[in-house]
């Protein structure tokens, strides 16, 4: 007979794989949306990498790009990356300021990822409507985001 004494951690586990779940079904679903429609300037589905210079950890990444407003978009990140053996994935979700200059949109973002994901990230970025690249900082972490459309 298996008793589970003094597993704190059980818990904890449980619930950050009932949040994980939850994190991924919610992208998933706005994804297959994004997929579903036509995209129009930067706003819509991408596809690409990303990269940890300061640790040299990477991973895929797509992207849901939203208009809210002419100057600010919402940008919604699932990043798969393997830990402990284990394939993982992350979302997140920020606003970002975009500007546009001759076809090339900038953006400028942070985002509290929360203590477990490193705190905050500020990000930076420019791009067409068929290529973004993003640097991304945090205190103990920076690298890059290089995004296209999906085939």
């Amino acid at each position: 007979m298996l008793v589970m004494q003094n597993q704190p951690h059980i818990p904890l586990c449980v619930a950050l794989l009932t949040l994980l779940a939850t994190a991924c079904g919610t992208f998933d679903r706005e994804w297959q949306q994004a997929m579903g429609r036509p995209s129009a300037g930067v706003s819509g589905a991408w596809v690409g990498q990303w990269h940890s210079d300061h640790n040299g950890h990477e991973g895929a990444l797509r992207c849901v790009i939203t208009p809210k407003s002419p100057e600010l978009v919402n940008a919604h990140f699932q990043a798969r990356y393997i830990q402990w053996c284990l394939p993982l994935s992350f979302s997140s979700r920020l606003d970002m300021l975009r500007r546009e200059d001759n076809g090339t949109s900038r953006f400028t973002g942070s985002a509290d990822l929360g203590w477990l994901a490193g705190g905050v990230y500020r990000y930076e970025g420019n791009g067409t409507a068929q290529e973004l690249m993003f640097d991304f900082r945090s205190a103990g972490d920076h690298g890059t985001f290089r995004l296209r459309r999906p085939q």
